[in-house]
Formats: C-alpha cells, structure tokens, sequence
C-alpha cells in the first residue's frame, strides 16, 4: 500500500472517530477533551483508547473526581468542606451504561448511586451504611424526596427537584428558599452559604431549629430545574464517620445535565 493510501485511509478513521465523538453532543465532546488532558494521573482508573473514541469511568470511585468536575469550599463548624460544582454530563453516564456496568437507583453501585430518571449522582465513602427509597410523588410535588438516603442512626439526606417558582437563578432561589425556612420556623438565623454562580451552584449550612441537628444543603439549577440535596444529622448521635460521609454525599450531589 502507497503512502498517499495509509494517509487516505488514516484520515478516513479520524473522520470517523470526530463523527463519533461528535454525536454525543457538545457536552460529550467537551468531557472526552476533559479526559485527554488528564489522563495522565489516573493510574487505570479512567480507561481511554484515544483510536476507539472511548472512555471508562469506574464506579468504584466517586464520578466527578475522576471526570475533575469543578469545585469550591465552605468554611463550616466542620471544618472545610469542598463540594463539587455545577453538572455531570449524561455523555458520561451514557458511556458508563456502555461499557457494561450496571446502573441501580435503588443502591449504590460501587461509590456511587446514579438515578437517570430523577437526574442526578450522589457519592458516598461507606455506600454499604446507607438505605435508599424512591418515590415518584417527588415528580409531581416538589414538597416530596425523590429519593431518601437514611442511615442506621436517623441520619438522612433528601434530594427534591421542582420548577424554579418565584426565582430566576441559584442565588433568588436560595433567597426564596431560607426566607421560606425562616417563615415556618425551621431555621431562626441565616445559614452561611458559599455561591458558584457561575456553575448555578449554592453550598449553605445551619442549625435546624426543630431539632437541633445540624443541616446541609446544596442547590443546583439545570434543565430548567432547581435540584436540591439536603442532609440533617443529630449532633449528640451520629458518630463522626456517618456524619462525614453525609456530608460528602451533599457536597458530591450532582445533577445529570441533558
């Protein structure tokens, strides 16, 4: 064969592969550059055959570590929590399905629950101490979990989605949201928050007046949706590992961008 001809067909695969890339949206192609730049580090983890146009992302470890989402912190009573910011592509979701790894919304599947119908990933240290219920009342009710995360000693942690009703982006959404809080008695102070603005993304934490406990909270706006995590834990019960891993979760709560 011809040099003219192995470059020919050598620029028939690169089309190929563009196409290939290229049908799983902007979105796709933006995490693949992702993945390229630093595959450097990950060791065997994030499995990439440039030739193939493929890419694995493992569950056995949390997905926006190792897609290195974007993040900031908040300083809490708690010390620093970093929390991860703005979406996760359904591109990698997809391709997690692809690659033959099984997708539960019901448990945790390595570290981390993926549920594609209500939208969204959360991550755990310790998936195995969590119980897990869906309801889909949450779809139709704001007021009501989609999911449910419960520990063995009360802890919880509920995710709910709705229309954003009276507020246009993740900063009037959480205004609307404390003053809310604040009008029924749940919270008589106002929580220290940290905003991504840039992601549509919100962190906040404070005292949970009926009970006592302390709350964390994460608000995210995507697919014209306010996504809300919330956690609560007894301060005198929870022992420091499952209030850490709740906490994680919180700040690891993703939406599932369309």
């Amino acid at each position: 064969m011809s040099d003219e001809t192995n470059i020919a067909v050598e620029r028939e695969k690169t089309k190929r592969l563009m196409i290939t890339v290229g049908a799983g949206g902007v979105l796709g192609v933006l995490a693949m550059i992702l993945f390229f730049n630093t595959v450097g580090d990950r060791k065997g983890d994030l499995d990439i055959d440039i030739t193939s146009g493929k890419f694995k992302v493992s569950l056995d470890k949390p997905i926006g570590e190792q897609i290195q989402q974007p993040s900031s912190s908040l300083q809490t009573s708690n010390g620093d929590v970093q929390f991860s910011t703005g979406t996760i592509s359904d591109s990698v979701v997809q391709r997690v399905e692809a690659s033959g790894q099984v997708i539960d919304a019901g448990k945790f599947v390595g570290k981390n629950l993926i549920n594609r119908k209500a939208g969204f990933v959360i991550s755990a240290s310790n998936p195995s101490a969590w119980s897990i219920q869906n309801d889909d009342e949450g779809f139709q009710n704001p007021l009501v979990p989609v999911t449910q995360i419960r520990g063995a000693g009360g802890e919880f942690l509920n995710v709910t989605r709705g229309p954003m009703q009276g507020c246009s982006d993740v900063r009037s959404c959480v205004e609307l949201t404390v003053e809310s809080m604040k009008q029924v008695g749940l919270i008589d102070q106002n929580p220290t928050v940290r905003y991504d603005e840039a992601n549509q993304t919100a962190f906040l934490t404070f005292t949970n007046a009926e009970n006592g406990g302390q709350s964390y909270m994460k608000v995210v706006i995507s697919n014209g949706l306010a996504y809300v995590a919330a956690a609560n834990y007894n301060v005198h019960a929870t022992d420091a590992n499952t209030k850490n891993d709740l906490i994680s979760m919180v700040a690891s709560f993703s939406p599932i961008s369309k």
